[in-house]
């Protein structure tokens, strides 16, 4: 609005937003195990490394992995 108010739409977009920016995905689910973004240990991974680690190891078998969409793990790929 006019007095500089984020309007409910505004927040439901940045929120859309955040789940297909790969940076912050990245920051939200692998960060505490992989490093930073910019000095991750799985730095070029491709979109099925990481759903065959998802799938394989079991670490990272908890909710929050198992619920990535392929375009959510196609845009932690791309931000590597």
């Amino acid at each position: 609005d006019p007095t500089g108010n984020i309007s409910a739409k505004e927040t439901l977009n940045l929120s859309v937003l955040a789940n297909v920016n790969g940076s912050i995905l990245y920051q939200n689910h692998c960060t505490s195990c992989h490093g930073s973004i910019s000095n991750s240990s799985k730095s070029g991974a491709s979109s099925q490394e990481i759903q065959d680690a998802i799938n394989d190891i079991r670490t990272m078998r908890v909710e929050s992995m198992l619920f990535l969409s392929p375009t959510q793990i196609d845009a932690i790929s791309n931000a590597l």
